[in-house]
């Protein structure tokens, strides 16, 4: 089984349903913290959760979701109009080997009880839509790996490394611009995002920092922040250039992860758009995630469109 990453020796796999992962993919602090990693499969809500993990189920819990909190102007109310469900459910599985640790699990309706064993890509529920979305999130399970002394505290998680093997003969060579226009195929069109050709590498979408070649996380500009990891070390300072665009400045660096800020704009056609959105891409689909302002449906599916990254 091949292992995606680790948390203070616990290992986290790759299920047979995985299409890839991202660390900063959220306005959550647990992400921006670098404790949580979302585990984002080929299908979509409704369809059966795997498990990423192996232990024995600890706790269930059920709870209603708070009331809608905003983080870095991302989650705006217009955000949260759309149907999803009341609750959250929280699944704790123990560690099989270090028993110390324990999976904290969300965005999942439980089909699992508790003192239950639990191997990699067993059913443990069906992934399901709560009030911690916004309309444009992509299908996922969020997971933190946690001390046993408190494994429900939403902070103070164990940091996450993602096991990643950047080649050393990847070479990116960039004019440097403000902007670029590049002609992009739209393979889905929804009220809340539009899913376009992307710019994939094999698993990942390559950028540059500081002389560094570099892997592209998260959600920029919308969620306020993006990820980059490099087999390197990252300084805070650096710039972070994608395309030949500067794209942010290094703000945080966990070593060879590290967070920026984006200065950026996106436009698809003329239209500004939220943002766009990077993830771990392991199943190899060639496809970026770009938000809608607000939700609509302007663009058509099979057509070709002009996405527009400018510096600002």
């Amino acid at each position: 089984m091949q292992i995606i990453a680790m948390a203070n020796g616990s290992p986290i796999y790759k299920t047979e349903n995985l299409r890839g992962f991202s660390l900063f993919n959220s306005p959550y602090e647990s992400h921006i913290n670098l404790e949580a990693i979302d585990i984002i499969p080929s299908g979509d809500f409704g369809d059966e959760a795997l498990s990423p993990v192996e232990g024995i189920v600890e706790k269930v819990l059920k709870f209603r979701v708070p009331s809608v909190v905003t983080f870095f102007n991302v989650m705006d109310l217009e955000s949260r109009d759309f149907e999803k469900i009341p609750y959250e459910y929280v699944i704790l599985i123990r560690d099989k080997n270090n028993k110390k640790n324990i999976f904290k699990i969300l965005h999942v309706y439980p089909k699992v009880k508790e003192r239950e064993r639990i191997s990699v890509n067993d059913p443990i529920g069906y992934y399901i839509r709560t009030g911690y979305y916004s309309f444009w999130a992509a299908c996922h399970l969020h997971l933190e790996v946690k001390p046993e002394s408190n494994p429900l505290r939403a902070r103070f998680g164990y940091k996450i490394n993602p096991i990643i093997n950047i080649s050393d003969k990847i070479n990116i060579n960039y004019t440097i611009k403000d902007y670029a226009e590049i002609s992009r195929k739209v393979y889905k069109v929804t009220d809340s995002y539009i899913e376009l050709e992307g710019f994939y590498n094999g698993e990942y979408t390559y950028a540059v920092c500081n002389g560094k070649v570099c892997i592209l996380d998260g959600g920029i500009p919308h969620m306020g922040y993006g990820g980059i990891i490099s087999s390197e070390e990252i300084r805070v300072g650096e710039d972070v250039y994608f395309l030949g665009i500067r794209i942010g400045k290094v703000v945080k660096s966990y070593g060879r992860i590290a967070i920026y800020k984006p200065y950026v704009k996106v436009y698809v056609n003329g239209i500004e758009m939220r943002g766009m959105s990077f993830i771990i891409n392991l199943a190899r689909r060639n496809r970026m995630r770009v938000v809608y302002i607000k939700r609509e449906k302007p663009f058509l599916s099979k057509s070709n469109v002009f996405l527009c990254i400018k510096n600002i």
